[in-house]
């Protein structure tokens, strides 16, 4: 889970979160989480955020310190603006590791692709004539 503000400051971040990225604690926490989702759904997530005041769920890639990509679901419910963010919405992220529930489709994917490619190379070795 991830607190963090509309602007992307990362506010609280828990244990369970910095295992699923790799990073230490000081490091997540001197991140924008933009930075950590990307920019490829940032408009999305905002306006629903504004529109509705929650988002998801949405399958979302995330790099880890390694660079390892990881697949994840991603919830989000705008929970306020108190205390010293007063000027900033305040969004809780709850967020799921399905790297290992996407690795079955990943491999079926692989495979499909590998069967159109040898039905094409067959095809290339033995042409039918017109």
């Amino acid at each position: 889970m991830v607190l963090w503000q509309n602007d992307g400051a990362i506010l609280e971040i828990n244990d369970a979160f910095m295992r699923l990225l790799g990073f230490e604690q000081r490091t997540v926490e001197k991140l924008n989480f933009w930075q950590i989702l990307g920019e490829a759904n940032r408009s999305s997530i905002t306006y629903s955020l504004k529109q509705r005041r929650t988002f998801g769920p949405i399958e979302q890639t995330l790099v880890q310190e390694g660079g390892e990509k990881i697949a994840v679901v991603m919830y989000c419910i705008v929970i306020g603006n108190q205390g010293e963010y007063r000027d900033f919405e305040q969004i809780w992220s709850v967020i799921e590791d399905i790297t290992e529930r996407k690795r079955p489709e990943a491999a079926e994917e692989i495979q499909a692709l590998s069967a159109q490619a040898l039905e094409v190379l067959q095809a290339m070795r033995h042409p039918q004539a017109p």
